[in-house]
């Protein structure tokens, strides 16, 4: 249990970080009608990405799985 929240958490810091790659470099806006803000692709994917890296590195650093 302690794994998943170290990683809700982390994935949680991490991924807003990188969602300010949008502000930087964001140049296609999302349109849906579901999105409120002004919400980039570019900064989806960074989020998306830094967010996966970030609970695989978790994983492997808290539990005793060896690779």
């Amino acid at each position: 249990m302690k794994v998943y929240c170290h990683c809700f958490c982390y994935s949680l810091g991490f991924g807003d970080a990188a969602a300010l790659v949008g502000k930087a470099f964001g140049r296609n806006s999302i349109n849906h009608p579901w999105v409120e803000e002004t919400k980039t692709w570019e900064g989806s994917i960074a989020m998306y990405l830094v967010s996966a890296i970030a609970i695989f590195s978790l994983v492997i650093l808290l539990s005793k799985i060896r690779v």
